[in-house]
C-alpha cells in the first residue's frame, strides 16, 4: 500500500523563513524612511500659517518690514523643535524634534508679479524631504 507523507519538510521550512527574513530586512527600513518623511512633512505644514502672513504682508504693503515681520511666529509643538523666520527676506526655517530630528526646510519666498510671493522648498537630508523640496 501507498502512505501519503503530510507535513512540512525541511526544505520547504527553510524557504519560508528565507522568505520571512527577506522581508523583514527590506520592509522594516523602508517602512522607517516612509514614516520619517511623513513626519518631515508636517514640518512643511507648520509653516503654512507664516507663509500666508508673510504674503498678506507683502500684498498689504509691498516690503519687507522688520515690525510685522518679527511679530510672526511658529511655535515649537509636535515634530517643530524650532522655527524663524528671516526679516530681511521672509526666509523661513524649520527644523525638527524626534524622529525628525536633523531634518531641516527652509522656505524661500520670491517676488512675482508685483506683490505676489512664490515659496520655494529646500531641506535636508534629502532622503525624507517631500517631493517638492528636493
Amino acid at each position: 500500500m501507498h502512505t501519503l507523507q503530510r507535513g512540512i519538510t525541511l526544505v520547504g521550512l527553510l524557504i519560508a523563513v528565507a522568505i520571512i527574513v527577506l522581508l523583514v530586512t527590506v520592509a522594516v527600513p523602508v517602512y522607517r524612511d516612509y514614516s520619517v518623511s511623513t513626519e518631515v512633512r508636517e514640518l512643511v505644514r507648520a509653516t503654512d500659517s507664516a507663509r500666508i502672513t508673510l504674503a498678506q504682508g507683502m500684498q498689504r504693503d509691498g516690503s519687507w518690514s522688520p515690525s510685522w515681520v518679527s511679530a510672526i511666529r511658529i511655535a515649537p509643538s509636535g515634530y517643530v523643535a524650532r522655527a524663524g523666520i528671516d526679516a530681511a527676506t521672509g526666509t523661513i526655517i524649520v527644523s525638527g524634534t524626534a524622529p525628525t530630528a536633523g531634518s531641516i526646510i527652509t522656505m524661500t519666498p520670491r517676488m512675482v508679479g508685483g506683490r505676489k510671493l512664490e515659496w520655494t522648498c529646500s531641506g535636508t537630508p534629502q532622503r525624507y524631504m517631500p517631493s517638492n523640496c528636493r
